[in-house]
């Protein structure tokens, strides 16, 4: 298993393991120097469990070893580019950051922007210069500009970001764009946590000049040359929030006094009725309605959470506007599940749409994020599908739900029969389709390309297929039996050499086994479920194998198919003992993927991007599936902790009653390992008869078989297989429901509505510092608006210097002096650790329409900070350092608002500094950190000075002033220094 890249090289087998014959080690880290050092380490374990009762080994032996190295050195660039044309260059300020909702910082140098027949900008991103809007000023400020486009996995269709000339006649263009893990709202970057891949922001600059009239030739391949890249890494904290469970309610108004929305007839207060022409709130969202969605959320962060926030996102054309897109849930305590009843539900409009058949596919998609304060986004987002436009009757309930424990005493019982996917499918031609994207041998971007191993089953298979699910019995298992009821339970898994001890799974497979029949599910209203009890140990990096942390070479999923002609498998997600890890994507090996579940190795996130390599699949990374769950070991006891890395447990017994295996004992364990049971909402498909499969995938090691062989010893836990038992589907009917499109039509549907009322919220906490340098929490949180469609709330936060934000809300917060702490984002809390009393202000603005409420979306709270005594304080020192021939750089080592006035040194000993250089006012109440003369020219035997002013600071001595009151300040007199600068005409007013 070797991917692209060094130190991997688990592709060869000889006798006693890998080849690391052709392994190299690199070293790219620090600067380049006059020596090189190299090391050869060896890992020696103690026994554990997998290594117990095994013979002794050898120990470490090398022999022929053989250490190459290529020594490079950097030489100055003497190409001259006249007449050869010059690259752009595309920065992005960090490569990581380390905030979830955040700005990303773009730097375009170009001094040929536009070429000469389209001498302008694409400023709407449609690939074409025809449009009205496409100028030379996307953004109409009356300052030249240029357009990137930023990307990310979750939102491949990207995003325009306008960046501005810096001055007249520079090639300089730059802008902040926000970016948010919570929400996907035009104006604004959508990024994903996947599992351990932190999100990526990429940002792609179109060269189309490089002085030539020609395309930068940034790259041989014609078709992506003159694309200049720059990416930002957003390593933010991530928690996990899963959706426990949703419903619809159709939205309609009091037939009387007072005209609100209501539900139900309670909601109209007793003088009117909840009229019924808005909607026939049947379970089902239809045409026209506006729809309350109510979303139960499960916490499996491991801690209490509080500041829940959760978003819904939607890009379906299906849905005419969201009408409410984020609620505050609140607090949550860890394995908790949100109670609706205490804050308000998701609210979208369904747009004028029609179902013509049943077996339309008119769905409407969504999104959901959750954030809090002790995280920034979740290790996956959370999609909810609902469908549009049906209409239910019937439906008779059976005199149990479906069930299914595996206690037939020949084949799969009635219930279940295998699926055979993958037969005569060896070879590449055969296997086409089905393997991941990653893994195409033919993609240009592949781990894989060019491998000739990568491919389904083995010639010596039969052409009818080979599977490994089995019923599990103590006499078909090496006299080990295992059940969570009764003495038989579902195995996925290969018993081999008589011994328990080298139970194994199969590679380079997929092997699934479904329902013989399709089962029918109840409306949402009766929270229809599917769960069972499993034990599942798979490959991942616990057995030993080189895999990333999160990832696997075996994975275990559940689908279902609804009983319709052209439609596919789905994937379900539990909301209870969630997936745990991602196939993975390490390894030039292949892993593969079924077909029949509306996707295969061509389709991918963002067909048009050059360097695709990842797409839509049911097991492909970055999927999370089933690994490791409960415990396989036959040599383990129940153990009710010992529950792998099941995000819920609890850890269960097999056999708590009815007819068992016999008890375990000391010396014997019949029924071993601990059991844990996932849980499934069937809400997405209710209404429906479905078909349910259990579905296992598995890498490919070359020739090899089994990861028996490939371990080359027994004992190892991590390829046990996948046990299953006492399967339920709760809320399963006799008789199916009859669905009919819906027929009704809202003569006057309830309207979208638009944004006009923003009233801002700010506090803090503390609100009173001890001391200078403490932390405080200022939160917009509860910022409200009566409707932002299809958005969020943005906040902009800034210090107020001169505290008008209050008394002028329009133009008093970002006017004359006052400094931005923190651009747009969705962010609504700003964490600081102020050095002064601070007038903290905060601008709120809806995402998708900026311009609401401009007359009072903004406000101001000032913080005050308790100054020490002033026997503690010390002097801030002024460095200035040359850079350059006629650039000085001066800093005070932080972040202050400051004065800067310059004056002539020689002049000073004789008249003072009453004589300011003219224009000597370099900085006026600006917050700097550092400040760059370029106009202070000093010729031989001449000198300049500095002098720095803070606005009054309790950590600052004589903060506020020019002076320390020293008599040496000016000849004659002492502490004057201010009053002599104020009647300076070229000092700062």
């Amino acid at each position: 298993m070797q991917k692209n890249g060094p130190g991997r090289n688990y592709g060869i087998q000889i006798s006693n393991g890998p080849d690391m014959r052709f392994t190299t080690l690199e070293d790219f880290y620090g600067d380049t120097g006059n020596s090189f050092q190299a090391a050869l380490g060896f890992n020696n374990r103690e026994p554990d469990i997998n290594t117990i009762g095994q013979p002794a080994g050898l120990g470490v032996a090398v022999d022929d070893m053989v250490i190459s190295w290529k020594e490079t050195r950097l030489d100055p660039d003497t190409t001259n580019c006249a007449g050869s044309g010059e690259c752009a260059t595309l920065d992005s300020a960090s490569t990581v950051s380390y905030e979830g909702n955040s700005v990303v910082s773009l730097t375009v140098t170009d001094k040929t922007p536009y070429d000469a027949v389209n001498n302008k900008n694409d400023c709407n991103g449609d690939g074409d210069y025809i449009d009205v809007t496409d100028d030379q000023d996307c953004n109409d400020n009356g300052k030249l500009d240029v357009t990137v486009k930023v990307t990310s996995d979750a939102e491949t269709t990207g995003e325009i970001a306008v960046l501005d000339q810096t001055s007249p006649g520079s090639p300089v263009y730059k802008t902040n764009f926000p970016y948010s893990t919570l929400y996907n709202s035009p104006g604004t970057l959508f990024v994903v946590q996947s599992g351990t891949s932190a999100p990526i922001v990429t940002a792609i600059y179109n060269d189309r000049n490089d002085g030539t009239g020609s395309a930068c030739k940034n790259s041989q391949e014609p078709s992506v040359q003159g694309l200049i890249t720059a990416s930002t890494t957003v390593s933010s904290t991530s928690g996990r929030i899963t959706v426990n469970s949703y419903s619809v309610q159709r939205v309609s108004t009091c037939t009387g006094a007072p005209a609100q929305q209501c539900v139900v007839d309670a909601d109209c207060t007793g003088v009117g009725i909840c009229s019924a022409a808005f909607g026939d709130n049947d379970g089902f969202a239809d045409t026209n309605e506006l729809t309350n969605l109510t979303v139960v959320f499960a916490n499996k962060s491991g801690l209490d959470v509080d500041d829940l926030t959760a978003t819904l996102g939607t890009n379906s054309p299906n849905v005419e506007c969201v009408t409410r897109s984020a609620v505050f849930v609140g607090s949550l305590a860890d394995k908790a599940l949100s109670n609706p009843a205490t804050y308000l539900p998701f609210q979208f409009k369904v747009a004028n749409i029609n179902r013509a058949n049943l077996n339309d596919t008119l769905q409407a998609k969504f999104t959901i994020t959750v954030r809090s304060n002790k995280f920034d986004a979740l290790t996956r987002a959370t999609e909810i599908v609902l469908d549009l436009d049906f209409n239910a009757s019937g439906g008779a309930p059976g005199p149990t739900a479906f069930t299914e424990d595996f206690e037939a005493t020949t084949g799969f019982g009635t219930k279940f029969t295998l699926e055979f996917l993958d037969a005569n499918k060896f070879s590449l031609a055969g296997s086409d389709g089905y393997r991941c994207q990653a893994n195409d041998p033919f993609a240009l971007n592949s781990n894989a390309s060019g491998r000739k191993d990568c491919f389904l089953g083995f010639t010596s298979d039969a052409t009818t297929g080979v599977s490994d699910w089995h019923i599990h019995t103590s006499a078909a298992a090496m006299g080990v039996g295992r059940a969570f009821t009764g003495k038989q339970s579902l195995h996925l898994g290969a018993h081999q050499n008589s011994t328990a001890a080298e139970d194994t799974t199969r590679l380079r497979h997929i092997m699934s086994i479904k329902t013989v029949n399709s089962i029918n599910i109840g409306l949402a209203g009766t929270s229809p479920e599917l769960n069972f009890a499993q034990q599942v140990s798979f490959v991942d990096n616990s057995s030993g194998v080189n895999v990333s942390a999160g990832e696997a070479v075996q994975t275990g999923v559940v689908e279902a198919k609804i009983n319709a002609a052209g439609t596919n498998w789905v994937k379900l997600y539990p909301y209870a003992n969630v997936y745990d890890q991602q196939g993975t994507d390490d390894f030039a090996n292949c892993m593969f993927d079924p077909v029949d579940d509306g996707n295969n190795e061509d389709s991918f996130f963002d067909p048009t991007d050059p360097a695709r390599r990842l797409g839509p699949s049911s097991t492909c990374y970055p999927e999370f599936d089933f690994v490791r769950q409960g415990q396989t070991d036959y040599r383990k006891d129940f153990d009710v902790t010992d529950i792998g890395l099941a995000s819920d447990g609890p850890g269960l017994q097999g056999c708590s009653g009815g007819i068992c295996l016999p008890a375990n004992t000391p010396s014997t364990i019949n029924n071993p390992g601990t059991w844990v049971r996932p849980r499934f909402s069937l809400v997405p498909l209710a209404g429906r008869s479905v078909f349910i499969r259990f579905l296992y995938t598995a890498i490919e090691l070359g020739t090899t078989e089994t990861m028996f062989t490939f371990f080359g010893r027994g004992n190892i836990v991590g390829d046990d297989g996948w046990y299953i038992d006492d399967v339920h589907i709760d809320a399963a009917l006799s008789t199916a429901i009859a669905l009919t499109t819906d027929p009704t039509v809202i003569a006057s549907p309830l309207a979208c509505g638009s944004c006009s009322a923003i009233t801002p919220a700010l506090s803090a906490s503390p609100s009173i510092l001890a001391a200078p340098g403490q932390i405080v929490t200022v939160t917009a949180k509860n910022s409200t608006v009566d409707r932002c469609l299809n958005g969020v709330l943005q906040y902009q936060f800034w210090n107020d210097v001169n505290g008008n934000g209050n008394s002028d809300p329009v133009n008093g917060v970002g006017d004359a002096g006052d400094v931005m702490l923190r651009d747009w984002t969705d962010n609504s809390t700003f964490v600081d650790a102020p050095l002064l009393t601070t007038k903290y202000a905060v601008r709120v603005r809806c995402s998708t329409n900026t311009s609401c409420d401009t007359a009072s979306n903004s406000i101001m709270l000032p913080v005050t900070v308790t100054c020490p005594s002033a026997s503690t304080l010390s002097v801030a020192s002024i460095k200035v350092n040359k850079s350059g021939a006629d650039s000085v750089i001066t800093g005070w080592g932080g972040g202050l608002i400051v004065k800067i006035i310059r004056g002539d040194l020689l002049t000073m000993r004789s008249a003072g500094v009453t004589n300011v250089n003219t224009g000597g006012c370099l900085a006026n109440n600006l917050f700097l950190s550092t400040y760059t003369d370029t106009t202070a020219v000093v010729a031989p035997g001449q000198g300049v000075y500095y002098l720095v002013q803070t606005p009054t600071a309790c950590n600052v001595a004589f903060s506020g002033s020019f002076s320390e009151n020293l008599l040496s300040e000016k000849p004659g007199a002492g502490g004057i220094r201010d009053v002599d600068i104020a009647a300076d005409p070229d000092s700062c007013p």
